[in-house]
């Protein structure tokens, strides 16, 4: 039999997980008519009441009778002169069996009547005239309402919000089903109303703990926990029945209550135990409040059957269900809904509720004053100079004085006493809803001293960022600046965390022509955003972007501060848009002195470094050439912005003879690196180490001198550039010159023999583009005889390449008329009219390359005895060497 009870219920289950599934508009719509359906009903049926004819008393059946169990304080019936424990005798001089029947004739009575009570006080027999009031509100009815009505808000809000989702459904319908429990109107009664409470206890509650097991997450024991459940739906079937069974007016009915709700506790607390820790942490304040529901619901009804409608308050302890409920779905995200309500209207609802709980203990405690009796009478006189105040009963008309000014003095303490109360529960409010105001002129000065204090934009993007967050309580804010190449996201915080560079760009764009503060829907209006830029909208309103702010410098917008919702989630008001309005002119002033102060700094360290690079690549250049026998070189080198790539080396044979001016080979290296600037230069530096150290006896081939530095450098630490260079090895001895050439440009040969310029160009490829095989076999040698007389000049792109201020390059052909001029000249004579001429065509346009140029000549050279070393005469500021 079990098993197939929790088959069924198995089977239940699968079949609402389906139909969910399939017709989410179809359970919206039940959802919504049985939660319209419960609440008209209920305030109906408290409209009902409160506007039905009262004689402000509760009686019900005894043994003894009918008996007044209950009287309004100060009501009619405490007016007439009853008392609670009267039995009544008959109502209008009409007899009843029990109280069903003295309802009856009360029914037919109307606002304004008398009724005529008879009843049995002691051994007394007494006749009551009680005048029938008009309206009755009873304070814990109407709260108990309210109660119901939070609670249909949050299972509908449920619903609406995940209708696709079985879990979610079971919740929300177990919500809306379980609220008329906690309205105190139809508490075992018959009709509509009393039907209502009946399905919400015995139906409603095992279904709002069959919807526990459903969220977070199923636990690993569901099957154990569905048993749990089916008892659940048992104990009330069977409790729903037996009541109905029996005469509920004369069978306690809070005897029946306090047995359900006992077992339903234990059933929870059995649930409860099986749930893993995790499941039971995100449903603990439901459990608890449960509990408390159940706790309150059984020990309020029992008390009313004891001591009348005060009891009832208690039950208004069912108020967590639906706070509960409300914070744990929201806190743990359950079925994916972060927020059921919005902020705004939590804020309005809650405050409203607290106003008219202050206003109803505020009458309460007026009415409690009203009826307190001095047992010691105080007189007041008042006179022209002074107010007398004394105590005793001589003076009826000062005691009546007396007891007014009391009076009122009390009332005016419990009015200020209240008016403090409701200030600090109006600022807690706001506090906790993120509506507290700012002052703008103390927000504006707070600001300036952080724009005083930062001096690097991003510093000054962080903080404003937080400040503005911070000072307008907004979800987040970002701040987007013009830089250079497009657009920067300086800074994003908060919600606009999931923004991107793209997302800047797009605004940035739609917002670069604004000069006032906008919202964000004037600029990212439907029909205007292209395909392309959708992605960019959607996380623009993921990120809850609601106002955008310019930042501008005479008329120029330099940037955009995005401002997110509010945390109150109230809209932007004027108030709000002009103190934005003057943190961006503030912001937008301190971006652009940072910005200034930036390039300032930047350009003295540039300066630093391009000293520094300066005085280094000095050093590494040649800084003298010892005298060659038959060879005269000069050489000259000319960074482009004060440092560049560019670079020449002579290195000597070392090891034969002990007199430089005796050795028989001398190599020539011209390269140029990839690049220009500081980099340039460093990573020229250590490809002149390179050479040196591989040539230090400066007898290697320049085939083999580029092999061995093209596998250095394209190594995975030293590879950064490439290098092109052009290596030459001159033996004095043999009148011979041995050329490779690593991808740079040719080598202009003069020679005697044959009256021309020769124009040499081995076959090779750069140095570092390639590694061992390939660059080997695309690097050629070649070997040239020369005469006396005979020129050799190598020089980098920025000889040929110089260009004029019409943008017209110097050229191969203009440098082979200059040098046929002047092939007789001696080597230095030669440097200088190329210098010459160079500087006479560029005229004042910029240098945009590194001019390196390095002339050898063949021809007899004095040599001095006795070990001495010609010195080349170094000009330091155009890197000359002239031997």
């Amino acid at each position: 039999m079990r098993i197939f009870a929790s088959r069924n219920l198995e089977k239940m289950n699968a079949t609402m997980t389906n139909l969910s599934s399939k017709y989410p508009t179809a359970f919206k719509a039940v959802l919504l008519f049985l939660a319209l359906y419960i609440a008209v009903a209920k305030i109906g049926n408290v409209v009902s009441i409160f506007t039905s004819p009262t004689d402000e008393n509760v009686f019900q059946d005894s043994k003894d009778g009918v008996k007044v169990v209950s009287i309004v304080p100060d009501g009619a019936s405490e007016r007439a002169g009853m008392e609670i424990g009267d039995v009544i005798l008959s109502i209008n001089n009409q007899a009843f069996q029990n109280a069903k029947e003295a309802n009856a004739i009360l029914k037919q009575t109307k606002p304004g009547d008398y009724i005529t009570y008879v009843v049995q006080r002691g051994n007394d027999q007494l006749t009551l005239n009680v005048l029938i009031a008009r309206v009755g509100i009873d304070w814990a009815i109407l709260l108990s309402l309210g109660v119901m009505l939070a609670t249909i808000a949050v299972g509908v809000s449920v619903g609406l919000s995940k209708p696709e989702q079985s879990g979610a459904q079971m919740l929300a319908a177990s919500l809306v089903a379980l609220a008329p429990t906690f309205a105190i109107t139809g508490a075992g009664g018959s009709g509509v109303i009393g039907g209502l409470w009946w399905m919400s206890m015995f139906f409603g509650l095992p279904f709002a703990v069959h919807a526990s097991l459903y969220f977070p997450k199923q636990s690993k024991n569901f099957k154990k926990q569905l048993a749990l459940v089916r008892a659940f739906y048992i104990v009330g079937a069977a409790t729903c029945v037996g009541l109905l069974a029996f005469d509920v007016t004369r069978t306690p009915l809070a005897m029946w209550n306090c047995a359900y709700l006992s077992i339903a506790i234990g059933i929870l607390y059995g649930i409860k135990w099986l749930q893993e820790p995790d499941i039971q942490k995100a449903q603990r304040w439901i459990f608890y409040a449960l509990i408390v529901f159940g706790v309150s619901n059984g020990i309020g009804w029992w008390l009313y059957n004891e001591f009348g409608k005060v009891a009832l308050y208690v039950l208004l302890l069912a108020a967590v269900v639906p706070a509960a409920y409300f914070y744990s779905i929201t806190k743990y995200r359950f079925f994916g809904i972060t927020r059921i309500v919005k902020r705004s209207l939590s804020y309005h609802v809650t405050n409203a509720a607290i106003m008219f709980f202050l206003i109803v203990a505020f009458i309460n405690v007026v009415s409690w004053l009203t009826r307190l009796e001095w047992t010691t009478p105080v007189g007041v006189r008042f006179t022209t100079m002074s107010i007398q105040i004394f105590t005793g009963s001589e003076n009826p008309a000062a005691n009546k004085i007396g007891e007014r000014f009391i009076f009122i003095l009390f009332g005016i303490g419990v009015m200020w006493a209240f008016k403090l109360l409701s200030e600090k529960v109006r600022d807690l409010l706001d506090a906790y809803f993120h509506r507290r105001k700012y002052n703008y002129r103390n927000a504006l000065s707070e600001i300036s001293e952080v724009l005083a204090e930062k001096i690097t934009v991003s510093e000054l993007a962080e903080s404003i960022a937080n400040e503005i967050i911070e000072l307008m309580q907004l979800k987040g804010a970002a701040i987007c600046l013009a830089v250079r190449n497009g657009y920067r996201l300086e800074t994003a915080k908060g919600s606009c965390a999931v923004l991107t560079a793209d997302d800047a760009e797009e605004l940035y764009r739609r917002g670069s022509e604004l000069l006032l503060p906008v919202p964000i829907v004037d600029l990212l209006l439907p029909n205007e955003v292209p395909p392309d830029a959708r992605n960019q909208m959607s996380r623009i309103q993921e990120a809850g972007v609601q106002l955008v702010a310019p930042l501008v410098i005479k008329d120029k917008s330099i940037g955009i501060i995005l401002l997110a919702e509010k945390r109150s989630e109230e809209t932007y008001k004027e108030d709000d848009v002009k103190f934005i309005e003057s943190v961006a002119r503030q912001a937008a002033v301190a971006f652009e002195n940072a910005r200034l102060n930036k390039e300032e700094s930047e350009k003295r360290r540039l300066k630093r470094e391009l000293e520094f690079a300066r005085k280094v690549q000095q050093e590494i250049l040649p800084q003298e050439i010892p005298a060659m026998k038959g060879l005269v070189v000069a050489g000259s080198y000319i960074a482009a912005g004060e440092v560049g790539g560019d670079y020449y080396d002579v290195i000597l044979e070392s090891s034969r003879h002990a007199k430089p001016s005796l050795a028989q080979h001398l190599t020539v290296l011209v390269g140029d690196v990839a690049g220009k600037g500081i980099s340039a230069a460093m990573y020229m530096a250590r490809v002149q180490g390179i050479m040196r150290t591989l040539n230090y006896g400066g007898t290697l081939s320049p085939k083999a001198l580029l092999e061995q530095a093209n596998a250095v450098l394209f190594s995975r630490d030293m590879r950064r550039s490439f290098v092109t260079m052009f290596c030459g090895q001159f033996d004095t001895e043999q009148k011979t010159l041995v050329v490779a050439r690593a991808g740079h440009l040719p080598m202009l040969w003069y020679s005697t023999a044959d009256d021309r310029w020769h124009i040499v160009k081995p076959s090779g490829m750069g140095i570092g583009l390639d590694a061992g095989e390939r660059f080997a076999n695309a690097l050629a040698e070649e070997k040239l005889c020369y005469r006396e007389g005979d020129v050799f000049i190598f020089f980098s792109d920025g000889v040929t390449e110089a260009k004029n201020s019409n943008g017209d390059e110097f050229g191969m052909e203009r440098l082979l008329e200059l040098i046929e001029r002047d092939k007789h000249q001696p080597a230095s004579e030669m440097l200088s009219r190329i210098e010459n001429a160079l500087i006479d065509f560029v005229g004042n346009a910029e240098q945009h390359d590194d001019i390196t140029l390095l002339i050898v000549k063949a021809e007899p050279v004095e040599v001095r005895p006795e070990n001495s070393i010609d010195h080349c005469e170094h000009d330091a500021e155009n890197a000359k060497l002239v031997c």
